[in-house]
């Protein structure tokens, strides 16, 4: 599925294979689908049980992402604040705002993090990684 604008809030739910979308003028919620390709969010943008990669290249307001099946990975920066929860794959992020993550680090995923704001990260005890 491709759309190239949407000049409102946009709710995709329940659809099978990859979603790619250039523009949305507003909030944006996906549920259910398969590997992302997001342009532009102006508003929130929330994604959870995605089987696949989420690929973003600019959010305007805060993020969720939980229960992803792939990486996330956001090529400019999420101008609000940034929560991810539940998923596999490596991260590579840029928040202009706080990040709360939980991670479960696994060798072959890398984890790039980056805040103006705080980084609060939830990493299992028995979890062997190195920060930097």
């Amino acid at each position: 599925m491709h759309v190239i604008q949407v000049n409102g809030d946009a709710n995709i739910k329940n659809l099978e294979g990859a979603v790619e979308i250039d523009e949305v003028n507003g909030n944006l919620h996906v549920k259910n689908t398969g590997a992302l390709r997001i342009n532009r969010v102006h508003g929130d943008f929330s994604a959870k049980a995605i089987d696949g990669s989420v690929d973003i290249k600019e959010a305007s307001g805060n993020v969720s992402a939980r229960d992803l099946e792939g990486s996330f990975t956001v090529d400019g920066e999420v101008k609000g604040n940034l929560s991810l929860e539940d998923f596999e794959g490596s991260v590579k992020v840029k928040a202009l705002g706080n990040i709360s993550a939980e991670l479960d680090p696994e060798d072959e995923n890398t984890y790039e993090l980056e805040a103006y704001g705080n980084i609060l990260c939830r990493i299992p005890g028995d979890a062997d990684f190195k920060v930097t």
